[in-house]
């Protein structure tokens, strides 16, 4: 950092989520924009509605806390799943966290034929998001701000081609909140 630039913030979800009332959901999980709620047609109620039809069997079903790496490291029944998901959450890794995770979903998940990938928010698009400021490289790579770290379609790309995974990038429709400055992405196994 040269003279004159001041340290950029970092960010934690847990201490964030403290500072709201206990009833505050979304503002916990900050699915607000400049501290409104998002509007219901940015959060698909028809999919949670699935996930819980689909997948919750209490008390069989448990949530647990633990960060993906530990958690795929030790899954002893990794042949139960055949497709994975992360929406919102996958800017958090490091690289080396990234790779590993597609190494280890490459090579103990089996019948994981596909990954979808969402909301990442594309570096070479930082400057429609920054208005007042361009954020500095460091910023941009930090997993520990709130955004996450800012990766260009050819740095996520080259990350999941690393480990064997091809990669299809998609945009997320106009309507959607965060459209002008983030990409889904869709990983298959390589052939």
């Amino acid at each position: 950092m040269s003279s004159g630039e001041s340290p950029y913030s970092k960010f934690s979800y847990d201490e964030h989520a403290k500072t709201c009332a206990p009833d505050d959901f979304l503002g916990q999980v900050r699915r607000t924009v400049n501290g409104e709620p998002l509007s219901d047609e940015h959060i698909s109620e028809y999919l949670i509605g699935v996930a819980k039809k689909n997948f919750e069997k209490l008390p069989e079903y448990q949530f647990t806390a633990e960060g993906v790496v530990e958690y795929i490291r030790q899954e002893k029944q990794a042949e139960r799943f055949t497709k994975m998901l992360c929406y919102a959450g996958f800017q958090y890794f490091r690289d080396h966290e990234v790779e590993e995770i597609f190494d280890t979903i490459l090579n103990k998940f089996h019948n994981v034929k596909n990954i979808f990938i969402g909301n990442l928010p594309d570096r070479a698009r930082a400057y429609e998001f920054y208005k007042s400021r361009i954020p500095s490289g460091e910023e941009l790579s930090d997993p520990q701000t709130a955004i996450g770290v800012w990766r260009n379609k050819d740095e996520f790309k080259r990350l999941a081609n690393r480990a064997g995974w091809a990669v299809e990038f998609t945009i997320m429709p106009d309507g959607f909140h965060a459209s002008y400055y983030r990409y889904d992405a869709f990983l298959s196994r390589q052939d």
